[in-house]
């Protein structure tokens, strides 16, 4: 187990960079999302018949 904790001391940048760069990914698709609500309006479907 301690060489696993040296392998993370020593390459700290290569096991945080993925965490950061997912969190990252996923906060910038659901605050540049669209809200609730709008998905309608974005919508190619027309129901005349409704």
């Amino acid at each position: 187990m301690s060489s696993f904790r040296q392998f993370l001391g020593e390459n700290k940048i290569w096991w945080i960079l993925p965490i950061v760069l997912v969190l990252g990914a996923v906060g910038y698709v659901y605050f540049s999302g669209a809200g609730e609500g709008t998905a309608g309006e974005d919508s190619p479907f027309e129901y005349d018949l409704f």
